[in-house]
């Protein structure tokens, strides 16, 4: 499953596949921590913040344009 695409990965999760946005989490979880620490220099805010973006990916995700 960790060679689909972020498309396809979307389109199954949206088909009722849960494990596709946990891949997804996965995928990016590191890369947007570390960007937001970069500005936030806290661990902790960090982690609120990257949580707050994957509630709110997760809260929207029907609403993406494929």
């Amino acid at each position: 499953m960790k060679q689909l695409n972020d498309h396809e990965l979307i389109a199954r999760y949206l088909g009722g596949d849960d494990r596709s946005l946990e891949v997804l989490i996965a995928r990016y979880l590191k890369p947007i921590y570390g960007f937001v620490f970069l500005y936030v220099k806290t661990p902790e805010v960090a982690q609120d913040v990257t949580q707050e973006i994957f509630v709110k990916v997760w809260k929207n995700i029907r609403k993406i344009d494929q």
